[in-house]
């Protein structure tokens, strides 16, 4: 970012000002740190990092052999990007985090009063991490490198956008407190997915959201319209997980304050109860209702209905999910019986059309398991009532219109609370089923063969400009695949260009490989069914040499290679 000049004026002033630090540290010193390689661009254990700064709070360690490849001028950056972000956690992040949350362990595990933030080589997509095992001993974990530190990724020191590299390091700085608080001083665990969510209400806590634009929430809240059905509380460390939270937390943020997660980083009890405790302390709410809340804001976004419905801050008043569609005929009579299924705490939303008459929905669970089920009624764009079930012990619940018009339709959001602790990184979904009719009372007047007629010929005519769309489509993904090949084995959960590059490639195939055809970049049970079902197409190719008799859906060496040599003849 600065010029090459004032980067020499920079260095020499460092030693002049710091000359030596605690525990004989020298700016410019090397020193050899302990990395988590799952999150470790090279896989590394180890990492030489070289000291560029030293601030009354932290000592800023670079990657340095990442730092040595740099070319000069962006080393200038990079030195000039660390002495304002010194500065930033010096006199903002540090003191405001810390008199709203508590303090960090300090002088802490090695009896310093300023914090390592160390910045290496990350994965795409990796902003930072913490690890609780450099507050152990060595003798407890060899691997521990004794000392209050956060990880960012090196990348973010070559950005211009200096509030969003703060809003990294406040999320990741409230790790290191959310550990001191919560973990040494009350011997409690938190939740993986709360201990995220709290660390995500950092930023707009010290002002780094706002303005919206270029912020840190504008790309989790562009993340969260790409895929918004996720569970917030069945934490496998992805984007969209980051997003859900990042946008749930903002949503209480804006409806209710950041007290809400200071007293559940206080409270004496971890996930959902704790954030139930302090919704209940700072706003009368409890949780399961603004859980429902917050997915019916970003379906209706309006305050009009409700005050909870909708968001207040800039940016997230533009968030409005389209929800997934179920229409019934409007000219008969009909009667549909629907199966789905949801994670718990996950986004989930059903717009129910039909035609004119009494409509019945029931809701009907496949087990004991515990639902909440929430009706909105509306008419032209607008819902203006609303009606929420508990469903338990295995019993139906029915909502039904007696005067149900042509211009009316149902939201219809549910929610399962079945488990409200204890998640992990993977959690069941559980089936319902939605038994819909609709006693159309228009149906006896109308030509029920002409109607037939007039429906089969748009269908037919449907079917055939969605095959002149899809060979174009396919034309037009033939020339232009992600890749040209793919290089590492791939498999459920995983989510970068490779798994988009496959999900193009199966679009290619015949229809019944996968007919979903989502390139999301995304690696989820539809990916795995379509790469199943490739598997078992090409089994001699693929299977029998492994001795393998049944598809696995994992694409490793064997897969890959049909992938590619099918890839080439594209």
């Amino acid at each position: 970012m600065l010029k090459a000049k004032y980067f020499f004026i920079v260095l020499i002033s460092s030693f002049l000002i710091y000359p030596f630090v605690s525990n004989a540290i020298f700016v410019g010193e090397t020193k050899s740190f302990y990395v988590d390689k799952d999150f470790d661009d090279f896989e590394r254990e180890k990492v030489d990092f070289i000291l560029k700064r030293v601030g009354t709070k932290a000592y800023y360690f670079v990657d340095k052999s990442w730092y040595d490849n740099l070319p000069f001028s962006e080393k200038v950056k990079v030195d000039s990007n660390l002495a304002q972000i010194a500065n930033e956690f010096d006199l903002k992040i540090y003191p405001q985090t810390t008199q709203t949350f508590g303090s960090e362990w300090t002088p802490g595990i090695d009896n310093d009063q300023r914090i390592f933030i160390v910045f290496h080589k990350l994965k795409d997509n990796s902003g930072g991490y913490f690890l609780n095992i450099n507050e152990s001993p060595v003798y407890q974990f060899p691997s521990s490198n004794e000392k209050e530190m956060i990880y960012l990724s090196s990348d973010i020191l070559l950005n211009d956008n200096l509030r969003f590299i703060y809003s990294l390091i406040s999320h990741e700085f409230l790790h290191l407190i959310t550990f001191n608080q919560k973990e040494r001083l009350q011997n409690k665990t938190e939740e993986v997915w709360l201990q995220e969510a709290i660390s995500e209400a950092a930023p707009t806590i010290l002002g780094y959201n706002n303005p919206y634009e270029g912020s840190l929430l504008e790309s989790r809240v562009n993340q969260f319209l790409s895929y918004p059905f996720d569970s917030i509380v069945e934490w496998q460390n992805s984007i969209i997980d980051y997003s859900s939270v990042s946008v749930f937390v903002n949503y209480i943020l804006d409806n209710y304050s950041a007290n809400v997660f200071v007293d559940t980083l206080k409270s004496d009890s971890i996930g959902a109860v704790a954030l139930h405790r302090s919704l209940l302390k700072n706003g009368g709410d409890n949780f399961f209702d603004v859980f429902m809340n917050w997915i019916t804001a970003s379906v209706l976004q309006d305050c009009n209905l409700n005050s909870k419905f909708c968001y207040k801050s800039d940016g997230l008043k533009e968030i409005k999910i389209i929800p997934k569609f179920i229409f019934l005929p409007s000219t008969t009579d009909t009667n549909l019986s629907l199966q789905y299924s949801i994670k718990p705490f996950s986004f989930s939303a059903y717009k129910i059309v039909a035609g004119e008459g009494k409509l019945s929905i029931e809701f009907v669970p496949k087990e004991n398991d515990i639902f909440r089920v929430r009706f909105l009624s509306c008419v032209l764009n607008k819902c203006n009532s609303f009606k929420d079930f508990e469903v338990k012990n295995g019993e139906s619940i029915t909502f039904s219109v007696d005067d149900f018009s042509k211009d009316s339709y149902i939201i219809m959001i549910p929610v399962l609370e079945t488990k409200i602790v204890g998640f992990s990184n993977f959690e069941p979904a559980k089936e319902f089923t939605l038994n819909i009719s609709i006693e159309n009372k228009s149906s006896e007047n109308n030509n029920k063969e002409e109607q037939k007629k007039i429906l089969l010929s748009k269908i037919t005519e449907l079917k055939a400009k969605l095959k002149e769309l899809e060979a174009q489509l396919k034309e037009l993904l033939k020339n232009d695949l992600t890749c040209t090949s793919i290089d590492i084995d791939l498999f459920y959960g995983m989510q970068n260009d490779y798994v988009k590059c496959l999900q193009e490639f199966l679009y290619l195939q015949e229809d019944d490989i996968y007919p979903e055809k989502l390139v999301t970049g995304y690696f989820g049970p539809l990916t795995l069914k379509a790469v199943k079902r490739f598997q078992e197409k090409y089994k001699d190719e693929i299977l029998t040499p492994i001795n393998l008799s049944y598809p696995t859906g994992y694409v490793g060496p064997m897969t890959r290679k049909k992938i590619n040599e099918l890839i080439l003849g594209i």
